[in-house]
């Protein structure tokens, strides 16, 4: 073996080991913490959830855009995402899945069985065939146990209440972790809302992303009393439909939450950590 050679192995034995123990640390270090981050990723939804070396990707976003984003919340040497959920088959919500299955793994999907007959949900449904990753319908009632502590409730899936407009069929679900809960909503309207309060769902969240990017048809005083969430979270852009309303901002407000914007905002990271 040549003396070029024989470094070449040795820098690439030495890097190895350096990832490994990246790895480990990062995982020790961001262990007890579950990080949410709400990607600006123009007029769309985009939502990261991380604790230690797990992820859950919530949607992806209208466009390329969610792949910096995820370059700049996970390590460099992840690329593997342990769970994706794709709320509803709107282009906002999943044409970003066909660069993220270009550049990273992604173990299994969760859908709501609900399709979209247009150009681009093929080009999705084609993409995600290509990439390998386990496709589950989840239904309401369902409970997603996604590692490290994290889990999901389903409190509402277009499987089971199939509706003649898809906002209405997104996956709503309420994660909770050892230090906080989130209620996402997708882009579910007050329909939605009120048939969850029927239920006697469990509603009550620190956090909660909006449905339907503050439209004035989502976000209802009844409903955001039961949530009683802290913060709420806008996923929105530049848009032509009022988003978000004025109507919903007030309500919100009135429901005593604060209310931040990816649009004025950039990235929403909301850290929730466990006891020790």
């Amino acid at each position: 073996m040549t003396p070029s050679r024989k470094l070449k192995r040795i820098v690439a034995a030495i890097v190895t080991i350096l990832v490994i123990m990246a790895a480990a640390v990062y995982s020790v270090i961001d262990g007890r913490t579950a990080v949410l981050n709400f990607f600006s990723v123009g007029q769309g939804d985009s939502a990261l959830i991380r604790k230690g070396s797990h992820e859950v990707l919530i949607d992806a976003g209208p466009d390329r855009t969610v792949l910096a984003k995820l370059g700049r919340a996970m390590p460099f040497f992840d690329r593997t995402i342990e769970l994706a959920v794709l709320t509803h088959p709107h282009a906002d919500h999943f044409m970003g899945f066909l660069a993220v299955f270009e550049r990273y793994r992604v173990q299994r999907i969760f859908v709501d069985g609900v399709e979209n007959d247009t150009p681009e949900y093929h080009a999705f449904t084609d993409a995600l065939r290509a990439s390998g990753a386990v496709v589950q319908i989840i239904h309401r009632g369902d409970r997603i146990d996604a590692g490290a502590g994290i889990h999901f409730d389903v409190l509402w899936s277009g499987a089971d209440d199939y509706s003649d407009d898809l906002n209405d069929d997104s996956i709503v679900l309420r994660l909770e972790t050892p230090g906080g809960s989130a209620l996402l909503m997708g882009d579910a309207t007050a329909k939605v809302e009120q048939k969850l309060l029927a239920a006697g769902a469990p509603l009550r969240a620190d956090i909660i992303k909006v449905g339907h990017h503050g439209s004035r048809f989502s976000s209802g005083s009844e409903f955001l009393r039961a949530v009683r969430a802290e913060e709420a979270i806008v996923s929105v852009g530049k848009n032509h439909y009022g988003h978000p309303s004025y109507a919903a901002l007030t309500r919100l407000k009135a429901a005593g939450s604060r209310v931040r914007r990816t649009d004025l905002d950039g990235d929403i990271k909301v850290r929730f950590n466990a006891a020790p």
